[in-house]
């Protein structure tokens, strides 16, 4: 999906994101090398307001991106971390973006609790 050879560097950032003392958002992020390299910090902790597509586009790159969203049932692993009981779904989002020749940037995998959100999309 990073369009990169097989066995090539690339940098992946997990995160867990939350509110209230409820975990909301499971998300892991993968760049390519060169990318990273032409924004370093991607690899920060905390990138700060508007975070990577922030520092993307401080880059110089033009942002496209495509979602494909879908549900399953969560991994034991995820249902623990999200704190949802069994038979609660979990929604993937898979999110890739692209620069304006339509090289891979990023491709992100974020997974909710299909109980606690409604997407809405804007088309």
């Amino acid at each position: 999906r990073l369009g990169v050879p097989e066995g090539s560097q690339v940098v992946v950032r997990a995160r867990v994101m939350g509110a209230g003392g409820e975990t909301l958002l499971l998300s892991k992020s993968y760049f390519p090398d060169n990318v990273v390299q032409r924004a370093p910090r991607l690899e920060e902790a905390d990138t700060g307001p508007g975070g990577m597509f922030t520092l993307l586009e401080e880059a110089g790159y033009e942002l496209h991106q495509e979602e494909a969203v879908s549900a399953r049932m969560p991994l034991p692993e995820e249902a623990r971390t999200l704190q949802i009981g069994p038979g609660t779904p979990v929604m993937r989002i898979l999110r890739r973006i692209f620069d304006q020749d339509g090289e891979p940037l990023e491709v992100c995998e974020m997974l909710l609790a299909g109980n606690r959100y409604e997407l809405v999309y804007n088309l």
